[in-house]
C-alpha cells in the first residue's frame, strides 16, 4: 500500500518506483527532437489558442485509431530511416543503397516491438478524408462455434472477419523521429483537412502537427489554409503552430538523416 509520504512525494516531485514499463512510458512522453541549444522541440505547444485547431484536436482525440500489422507499414524501412546518418545527395539524382538482409531483419524486429508492446512508443496519426484506414483481423471462431453447435454472430462476414476500420497510428520505431514518420506518412497526400478546394489536385505541401502526449496528430494543410491558421495564431505563429513540409525533398535527396536536413 502506498504511504502518505509517498503520495506527498509523488505530488511534489513526480516520484515513482523505477520499472522497465514505466521507463518506456516516460521515454515515449519525452521529446525525440531537440534544437541546437538543447531545448526540446514541441509540436504546436499553443494549438489550443487557435479555436479552429482546438476543435480539430477535439475531433482527433475522439477518433478511433489502430496500430496496423507490419505489411501496412511498408513506408517505414531502414533505407528511409536515420540509420546510417546519410547526408543529402544531389537533388533528383539520389541513389539509396539497399539495406542488407541482416539490417532489414533487425529493423523488422524493432518495428515489431514498436507495434506489439508491451508498452507502446510514440505514434503519428494522419487525419482527413484520404487518411489510411486499417481493419484489424479478428480471430475466426466459426469453426469452434460450429463444433459446439452455436450459430456465429450475424455480423460476421462470410469471408475472413475483420474489425471496424480505424485510422492508422504509425509507430515511431528506432531510427525515426516523430517528424520523420509524419513526412513519410504524408507522401502522396492530396487533400486539405481544412477546406474542399485542394481535394485530389496535387500533393499537399504542408501539414500541421500537434502533439498530444505520446501521439502526434497531423492535419494536411494547403497554402491558403496555412496562411489563415498563421493569421489566427497571432504575431508569432511559429511559436504557436508547427508545420512539416511535404515537398518531396527527402526522397529527391536520398532520405538524409534529420540532422542534415
Amino acid at each position: 500500500m502506498i504511504t502518505p509520504e509517498q503520495v506527498r512525494d509523488l505530488r511534489e516531485n513526480g516520484w515513482r518506483d523505477s520499472s522497465p514499463a514505466g521507463d518506456q512510458i516516460d521515454a515515449s512522453l519525452r521529446a525525440d527532437e531537440h534544437r541546437l541549444d538543447g531545448s526540446a522541440v514541441e509540436f504546436s505547444p499553443w494549438a489550443r489558442m487557435v479555436p479552429r485547431v482546438s476543435a480539430a484536436m477535439d475531433r482527433a482525440l475522439a477518433t478511433p485509431t489502430v496500430l496496423p500489422d507490419l505489411p501496412a507499414l511498408r513506408r517505414l524501412s531502414v533505407e528511409r530511416s536515420n540509420i546510417g546518418d546519410r547526408r543529402p545527395q544531389q537533388y533528383g539524382r539520389a541513389v539509396v543503397e539497399p539495406a542488407t538482409t541482416s539490417e532489414r531483419a533487425a529493423f523488422r524486429r524493432m518495428l515489431e516491438a514498436a507495434t506489439t508492446g508491451p508498452v507502446g512508443l510514440r505514434t503519428v496519426v494522419i487525419h482527413g478524408e484520404g487518411a489510411q484506414l486499417y481493419s484489424a483481423p479478428l480471430p475466426d471462431t466459426r469453426a469452434t462455434d460450429a463444433a459446439a453447435d452455436i450459430q456465429p454472430d450475424a455480423w460476421l462476414p462470410e469471408s475472413e472477419p475483420f474489425g471496424a476500420a480505424a485510422l492508422v497510428a504509425y509507430p515511431v520505431p528506432y531510427g525515426y523521429s516523430t517528424a520523420r514518420v509524419a513526412r513519410l506518412a504524408l507522401e502522396g497526400a492530396m487533400w486539405c483537412y481544412w477546406c474542399d478546394d485542394w481535394r485530389h489536385h496535387e500533393q499537399i505541401p504542408f501539414a500541421l502537427i500537434v502533439g498530444a502526449g505520446a501521439t502526434a496528430h497531423v492535419f494536411p494543410t494547403c497554402p491558403r489554409c496555412r496562411a489563415d491558421l498563421d493569421h489566427a495564431a497571432g504575431v508569432h505563429p511559429d511559436k504557436v503552430l508547427t508545420f512539416v513540409t511535404n515537398d518531396g525533398w527527402d526522397a529527391a535527396t536520398g532520405y538524409p538523416a534529420d540532422r542534415w536536413r
